[in-house]
C-alpha cells in the first residue's frame, strides 16, 4: 500500500518528494537548487515511468504550494498531465477511485495554469515522536462497516521532519469479533506479503504509520488502541526493509477490501 488516497501527496513517493521540497528549502537552498536535490535524489524513480510521473506531479504540487514553481517543472507536469496522468495505474482500485484521481491531477493542472501564489515563509516543523508504543494493538474498522482489522506495533522508523518517527505495524490473521488476549494476539499468525516478486515473509502490506494526532486522519475516526505490551517474536520479520507509509485512512480502506479478506483468509488457512 504505498498509495493510501487520490490525493496529490497521498502516497509514500509523492509525501517523501514533498517533504525533500521543503528541507531543502529550510536549509536555505535556492529554488533552483532545492529542484536538483530533489531530482538528483530520485533519480531512481525518475528512470521509472510511473514513479517518474509521481514525481515530476508531487515536485510541482509542492513547488506550487510554497509559491516557488520553477519553468521547467511546471512544463513537465503539465506534459504528463495533458496525457492522462497515472489514471491507468488507479485502474484496479476501482471507478471511483479514478474519479477522484482525475479530480485531483485536474485541480493541479488549474493551480500551475493559473496565476502562482507569492512566495510562503516554511518554518521547520516540530520533532514528534510516535503517539504508539511497540506494543500497543490496534483494531481498526473497515471503510464497508463490517470488518475490523488488528495491528500491532513492532517498531518504529524513521518519520519527518528528521528526528521524528513513526510506528511500524504488522497484520494479525483476526477475522473479527471477540478481541483475543494480548497473550494470544503475541502468538496469532500474521498476514503476509503477497507479493508475487519476492518470497511470502511475515509482514504488514502496510507498514509505516503515518500517525496524525487530531484531524481527519487521526486514529480516533477509525479506530482505538485495545491492548500494550504484546512482543511479538517473529523471527521472519525483516525491520531493515523498506517502509511503505500509508495512513490510518488507508488502512481503513484497505481493512474493507475483498483484498484484506483474501489475505486474511490465505494467512488462517496457514
Amino acid at each position: 500500500m504505498g498509495s493510501w488516497d487520490t490525493g496529490i501527496f497521498g502516497g509514500d513517493l509523492a509525501a517523501d518528494v514533498r517533504d525533500d521540497w521543503q528541507e531543502a528549502l529550510l536549509d536555505s537552498l535556492t529554488p533552483e537548487d532545492a529542484t536538483g536535490r530533489v531530482l538528483e535524489k530520485h533519480a531512481d524513480a525518475l528512470a521509472d515511468a510511473d514513479d517518474g510521473v509521481v514525481v515530476w506531479l508531487a515536485l510541482a504540487a509542492a513547488q506550487a504550494k510554497t509559491g516557488r514553481l520553477q519553468a521547467n517543472v511546471r512544463d513537465q507536469a503539465l506534459a504528463i498531465l495533458e496525457a492522462g496522468g497515472d489514471l491507468v495505474q488507479w485502474e484496479e482500485s476501482g471507478v471511483d477511485a479514478v474519479a477522484r484521481r482525475r479530480r485531483a491531477l485536474d485541480r493541479l493542472a488549474a493551480t500551475l495554469r493559473g496565476p502562482q501564489r507569492p512566495e510562503t515563509k516554511l518554518r521547520r516543523p516540530r520533532v514528534r515522536r510516535s503517539p504508539l508504543a511497540i506494543g500497543d494493538a490496534v483494531r481498526v474498522r473497515g471503510e464497508d462497516g463490517e470488518s475490523e482489522g488488528l495491528f500491532v506495533v513492532v517498531d518504529h522508523a524513521d518519520g519527518w521532519p528528521p528526528g521524528s518517527t513513526e510506528p511500524v505495524v504488522v497484520t494479525l490473521a483476526w477475522p473479527g469479533g471477540p478481541l483475543p488476549t494480548p497473550e494470544q494476539m503475541q502468538t496469532l499468525p500474521l498476514v503476509l506479503d503477497s507479493d508475487d516478486s519476492r518470497p511470502r515473509r511475515p509482514v504488514a502490506l502496510v507498514e509505516k504509520v503515518l500517525t496524525a494526532t487530531r484531524g481527519k486522519l487521526a486514529l480516533a475516526g477509525y479506530g482505538e488502541v485495545v491492548a500494550t505490551g504484546v512482543r511479538r517474536r517473529d523471527d521472519a520479520i525483516d525491520r531493515s526493509q523498506r517502509r511503505f507509509s500509508t495512513t490510518w485512512r488507508g488502512i481503513a480502506h484497505w481493512v474493507g477490501s475483498e483484498r484484506f479478506r483474501r489475505e486474511l483468509e490465505l494467512a488462517r488457512s496457514g
